[in-house]
């Protein structure tokens, strides 16, 4: 009678190399046996801190024993690679098989720059094949005739085949290719139907990577670009295949290349231990708030900061409601999310802002503020908090007028008072007053004292309530005065951190940002139409405060930059 089930199962895991330079691979193979007429479970891959998986394969082998009975052996393999100098651990991979819990020893690797390299160089210059190298075969010969079967080479590695709503599955297509082809290749991917999509980047923001990898006795560039699948909907969803068209030469019939299609399984939600009111968020997340300032002042503003950040994917998930303070009018946030793509799976941070009024001085505790999360890699509900922030909200810096008393009704005469006709002799005057027109040129002259008054009232006005109103009004003077300040500091460091806040400031001002936002993407793409040069002027100031942290600068370079930056400014104003 055959088993239902395995007897027992071994689980080991093994690196090599273990000792390697940074950016190198290595080869993490886990290996599952068991004995049984059942098919092997698979094995859980902890999170990899430090490490970026570039590849994965899966190979499984069966054997006879007895009569009654197969043994199985199945080997999972990841590429994996240590992009910085250190030391890192491989956790212990898991399994979990009726009941009973296996798993295996951590694994040490040591990335060393004296390390020794492969035998093989890990990347190579992508180049294409010489026009005239063509000529060296007979005129218009087919060249695709010589080709075999494994000189050309596309597949798709996903890193899972399970999982629950908004969890990353990481999809790598991989070209290897044993012979030079005439152009890039085309990939057609899939529309990923059921999934929002991620180009995910490699090191350096690099959108693909080349590396060498021999299979054999052959040697193969290997090019690799990477999607993050998210799921939306639970069931089960293909991935259809992919399409890469490779032409040899410019006689030759391209090549098509398929991978195939892929099913990947989406579970719902565990009901158990389900927290209540739980966001569908998916990943591993630390939480902070904060509040800016941390003495308001009544009918003030205020801001509440929520900062989630972690791995994982939240742009499918709505933003929490408003936190309900006592004595604070709250408002709808705002949402800013950040993604890091250059990783295993994709990192995010979400920042939240709620902006808030106080209405009663005193001391307010805002209580910590809950967030819940499912983990897939522990397969639980997690759940944290912000701590409890302490504010010490002030009286308004401005009473409000005091209310006038009534005062009783005086009486200030005892009766009408008759007008006696005793005049005895009636004057002409002339023409009444106001009939007289210079009458109405006294009536004209206060008005342009009063849009004046009026404009001016409704300029401070707006100053005091329009906060990107008043920074863009102010931009221009406050970075003048500020040049004006700095280009008397010999000392480079100072003067470049200075110039540095000054730009920076200038810009967050206009565009009613904060500073630290300010970069090289973000000028590219709030200027994109200007015709003037001024982004490469504004590049090569930002660039020139880089550059003064690590080389020697001389006065002549301080004063050109000082000039360069009043020159950004009155570009900016002209243009507007």
């Amino acid at each position: 009678m055959a088993q239902s089930a395995f007897a027992d199962i071994k689980l080991s895991a093994k690196a090599e190399p273990a000792i390697l330079p940074p950016g190198e691979a290595l080869r993490l193979v886990i290996t599952v046996e068991g004995e049984g007429s059942l098919s092997l479970p698979d094995p859980v891959l902890p999170r990899l801190k430090g490490f970026e998986i570039v590849g994965r394969s899966t190979n499984q082998q069966i054997s006879v024993v007895g009569l009654s009975s197969v043994a199985i052996t199945k080997s999972v393999v990841y590429q994996l690679v240590v992009p910085k100098e250190g030391v890192f651990t491989i956790p212990p991979v898991t399994l979990t098989y009726d009941g009973k819990r296996y798993e295996t020893e951590p694994i040490t690797i040591t990335a060393d720059p004296n390390a020794p390299t492969s035998k093989s160089p890990r990347t190579a210059r992508r180049r294409s094949p010489s026009f005239y190298s063509l000529f060296d075969r007979p005129p218009f010969q087919r060249a695709d005739r010589g080709i075999k079967k494994d000189d050309l080479i596309f597949t798709a590695e996903f890193d899972k085949n399970r999982a629950v709503p908004y969890e990353q599955v990481i999809v790598t297509y991989s070209f290897y290719q044993a012979i030079d082809i005439w152009e890039n290749p085309d990939l057609d991917k899939p529309d990923f139907k059921g999934f929002w999509v991620e180009n995910m980047e490699f090191l350096n923001g690099r959108k693909e990577k080349t590396t060498k990898a021999t299979i054999g006795d052959k040697t193969y560039r290997v090019t690799q670009v990477r999607f993050a699948l998210i799921p939306l909907t639970p069931g089960a969803h293909e991935v259809a295949p992919a399409t890469l068209l490779a032409q040899v030469d410019p006689w030759s019939n391209p090549i098509r290349l398929r991978t195939q299609p892929y099913t990947i399984n989406v579970e719902p939600f565990p009901t158990a231990n389900k927290p209540a009111g739980f966001q569908n968020m998916v990943g591993d997340y630390e939480v902070s708030a904060s509040v800016k300032p941390d003495k308001p002042e009544v009918n003030g503003g205020a801001t509440l900061t929520i900062v989630i950040e972690g791995e994982g994917y939240l742009k499918p998930v709505p933003a929490p409601p408003a936190p309900v303070i006592d004595g604070f009018e709250i408002f709808d946030p705002q949402v800013k999310d950040t993604l890091d793509k250059s990783g295993a799976r994709a990192k995010i941070k979400r920042v939240i802002e709620y902006p808030m009024i106080p209405r009663r001085a005193g001391k307010v505790t805002i209580p910590p503020i809950e967030f819940a999360w499912y983990d897939p890699d522990l397969d639980e509900y997690v759940k944290k908090a912000t701590k409890a922030i302490e504010l010490d909200v002030k009286p308004a810096a401005t009473a409000p007028p005091a209310p006038v008393a009534e005062g009783d009704v005086v009486q200030m005469a005892g009766s009408i008072r008759f007008i006696k006709p005793d005049v005895q002799k009636l004057e002409d005057y002339g023409t009444p007053l106001h009939r007289s027109p210079w009458f109405f040129v006294f009536l004209l002259v206060p008005l342009p004292m009063i849009l004046a008054s009026y404009m001016s009232a409704r300029k401070r006005e707006k100053l005091a309530t329009d906060t990107a109103y008043s920074r863009l009004l102010n931009a221009a003077k406050n970075a003048s005065r500020q040049l004006d300040e700095i280009k008397n500091i010999s000392d480079p460091k100072d003067f470049y951190a200075g110039l540095d806040k000054t730009v920076r400031g200038y810009l967050a001002d206009l565009w009613n940002i904060p500073a630290p936002a300010i970069n090289e993407d973000l000028v590219k793409l709030k200027l994109k139409s200007s015709e003037n040069g001024i982004v490469s002027d504004i590049t090569e100031l930002l660039n020139s405060v880089k550059m003064a942290r690590y080389a020697p600068t001389s006065s002549t370079d301080m004063a050109r930059d000082i000039e360069k930056a009043k020159d950004v400014i009155k570009k900016m104003e002209k243009q507007g």
